[in-house]
């Protein structure tokens, strides 16, 4: 989507010059309706139960009670939210590479698709070799090769190469959220799995968002402050952008060792 989605909007404005002004809200939101369009023609095959009244706050206080008994799925859900953060920071650090680049923003997706090119290839030889890495480290594999990731995207000269480091950082993704996913799945007892998932959606969302409205605000804030010295100026971008990944880089890799210091036990036994 992120790949397609600006070519795409940038030729339909050329093709409707005369509703330019329209056209990419109009494409998006028709591909909104067109989409609930398609899931409502999805059977439902499964009988709902009748009466069964929702309840949102006491089905996530139980998930949230039971993962921290079931200390793997507990630890798995840990290292995914640790994973969507680092996903959801990738989006800023993408557009500000491409203006870096390509002096436009627009064309941050072929970053985040590369990445998700390379979580795809990983994951697909992970689904017939995964067998033969059983009890590696693959969790603490993958953050200490994404915190590389991010280190080197910080110094990327061309857009082939940040392509290359997002193609390098989605192979090590997956060595996160597959086995994690997999454990969660498998450990997880059936009538809970629902409220499980439910809060790792609330959690993924959460991860994703908070740290890229910091990241935003402290790049964007020593951006400008770097432009304003007369001594840096114009280069202020890409040093504040350099400064500000770097620093990414080390987070992760520090909280990638701890979180896989503090599950170790319980999820390598399951790898």
């Amino acid at each position: 989507g992120y790949g397609i989605g600006s070519p795409l909007l940038n030729g339909l404005t050329n093709l409707f010059p005369q509703f330019s002004a329209f056209v990419r809200e109009g494409f998006v939101g028709g591909a909104y309706l067109l989409s609930s369009a398609m899931l409502l023609l999805i059977p439902v095959r499964e009988q709902i139960a009748k009466n069964l009244k929702p309840h949102l706050f006491s089905d996530l206080k139980q998930a949230l009670r039971y993962v921290r008994q079931n200390v793997p799925v507990g630890g798995a859900i840990l290292h995914l939210m640790l994973l969507y953060g680092v996903l959801g920071v990738l989006l800023k650090l993408s557009m500000n590479l491409s203006k870096l680049l390509l002096g436009r923003q627009g064309d941050f997706g072929f970053f985040v698709s590369a990445t998700g090119l390379g979580l795809t290839l990983s994951a697909l030889f992970l689904g017939q070799f995964g067998a033969y890495f059983a009890h590696r480290p693959l969790p603490l594999m993958g953050f200490v090769g994404i915190s590389f990731a991010l280190f080197m995207f910080a110094f990327a000269p061309t857009v082939a190469v940040g392509v290359a480091i997002a193609i390098f950082l989605g192979l090590h993704t997956s060595l996160i959220l597959i086995p994690m996913q997999t454990i969660i799945h498998q450990r997880t007892d059936e009538n809970m799995r629902g409220k499980v998932f439910g809060l790792l959606n609330n959690g993924q969302n959460i991860a994703a968002n908070l740290p890229l409205i910091l990241v935003t605000l402290v790049l964007d804030t020593l951006i400008i402050s770097l432009q304003n010295m007369p001594e840096i100026g114009e280069s202020g971008e890409r040093l504040g952008f350099q400064l500000v990944v770097s620093v990414c880089a080390l987070v992760v890799l520090g909280l990638g060792w701890w979180t896989w210091h503090k599950n170790r036990q319980a999820i390598q036994k399951l790898l």
